[in-house]
């Protein structure tokens, strides 16, 4: 079924029971276990006046700017990242989402993961999921979803080296920020 499906999504768990979900998941291949402390923001309907909510994406560089701002209505907007649990030991930061393969914070490239959905327990287990399987798995994780749950997925996908990446359902709802030094791109998949 999911095949790629190899990181943990304890948030659904937290949410829903497996029969909720429609299926029963194999235990063996989740892994990465985030404490609940990463970022939720849920735009679900319209603002009172009729507007889309305008919501601020933290920058993991500089958590108290932002890498730009997303419109969104009917949907859930949620957060992954490095910035925000962690300490320095020895020079060495050590952050709170955990690779399963090797038990230690995960190293996938990617500092932080914006998904938004429709459904609000996987975009919350999808923002940890994708953190862990970079942005190779991020990207072939939302088609399977797609093709196999007809689930709509956008990713912000934040890496390492400075880019922030955006699912081309994004580019009229996705506005980046002028400042900071981040090149922005949407990926045409």
């Amino acid at each position: 079924m999911l095949k790629h499906f190899t990181a943990a999504l304890a948030a659904l768990f937290f949410l829903f029971p497996l029969s909720a979900v429609g299926e029963s998941l194999d235990l063996s291949q989740l892994g990465a276990i985030e404490e609940a402390e990463h970022w939720e923001e849920r735009a679900w309907y319209q603002r009172e006046d009729g507007s889309d909510w305008r919501v601020a994406v933290k920058n993991p560089a500089d958590p108290s700017k932002f890498l730009g701002v997303l419109t969104a209505a009917d949907t859930f907007v949620v957060t992954s990242g490095i910035y925000e649990r962690g300490f320095e030991e020895n020079g060495v930061r050590y952050h709170h989402i955990i690779d399963p393969k090797t038990g230690k914070p995960a190293e996938s490239g990617l500092v932080s993961v914006t998904v938004v959905c429709g459904d609000g327990a996987w975009a919350d287990a999808l923002s940890t999921a994708c953190f862990v399987l970079g942005e190779a798995g991020s990207l072939a994780l939302r088609d399977t979803l797609a093709a196999e749950k007809n689930l709509r997925i956008e990713l912000i996908l934040v890496t390492d080296d400075g880019h922030v990446r955006y699912t081309a359902g994004l580019a009229e709802r996705f506005e980046p920020s002028e400042e900071g030094t981040y090149v922005y791109e949407a990926i045409i998949a």
